[in-house]
């Protein structure tokens, strides 16, 4: 952990991020900004410059975003882990790409309900091809099973796992829905779908998805909310919660109307 961060209230991750270099590498900055003048007609050195620059801009940055996040859960009650094993997590994105990791997890009750905001990231591909893919994720339990469905919201497309298409054949829906959401079912769980999927549901979606651009996934008794935006401030924050809130209001109810088999298919 970089000196004196955990002593350091973080409201914003960005401007934190700077306000500790300013602070603490103030002198290597300089340096560094001497040997990239120096070493502009020799290439190599302006690169080697560029590149440590920027490495250490990651690295500050990626240690305040932990903290802030640890600060956030202190504030609200919850355990902080830095990491946690990518297991007990189910769904279709889960499913995507190797190695998987969970970094910045906190866990605790929210209307009374167990909930988990944590980081997910994994790479698809290999080599030259690899790429990385993270989302800001929102684990929530119901007391009973969901039908297994992801909804990916096409505001997203250009953040969209390329290989998620052989999840499934997206299943389309009648309306303007399909213009707004990738709807994947898991065979067996058409009826369900229907059942969860309500015209009203289906508005209420439509209006969230225009400001949220946040994806949904149900699997089990998860409820599992993807979100693409990067985490900077207290407010990014709080706009998670309130789509939680939004989300749980929604289909709380239907999570304890809707019978769900176990597992109708075998896959």
């Amino acid at each position: 952990m970089p000196i004196g961060l955990q002593e350091t209230r973080i409201d914003n991750i960005r401007q934190t991020t700077w306000g500790y270099i300013r602070k603490h590498y103030l002198m290597q900055a300089v340096g560094l900004s001497v040997l990239f003048i120096i070493g502009i007609p020799l290439f190599p050195l302006a690169f080697f410059v560029i590149a440590l620059g920027i490495m250490l801009y990651f690295y500050v940055r990626r240690k305040v975003r932990s903290e802030f996040i640890k600060q956030i859960g202190i504030s609200m009650g919850f355990t902080y882990s830095s990491t946690a094993p990518p297991v007990g997590v189910g769904g279709k994105l889960f499913s995507l790409g190797h190695n998987p990791k969970l970094t910045d997890v906190l866990s605790g009750q929210y209307r009374s309900i167990p909930l988990r905001l944590l980081t997910y990231s994994y790479i698809c591909g290999e080599g030259r091809n690899a790429c990385n893919y993270a989302f800001s994720v929102l684990e929530v339990t119901f007391q009973s099973s969901m039908p297994e469905i992801l909804l990916f919201s096409k505001i997203n497309i250009a953040k969209m796992p390329p290989d998620i298409f052989s999840i499934s054949k997206p299943l389309k829906l009648e309306g303007d829905f399909n213009n707004y959401f990738y709807l994947f079912v898991t065979k067996g769980y058409e009826m369900e779908t229907l059942e969860l999927l309500t015209p009203d549901v289906m508005t209420n979606l439509i209006d969230i998805d225009k400001t949220s651009k946040s994806s949904l996934e149900f699997f089990g008794d998860k409820m599992y909310i993807y979100i693409t935006k990067p985490i900077n401030s207290k407010s990014d924050i709080q706009n998670i919660f309130s789509l939680a809130d939004f989300f749980i209001d929604l289909f709380k109810h239907n999570a304890s109307e809707i019978h769900v088999n176990p597992s109708p298919v075998q896959h």
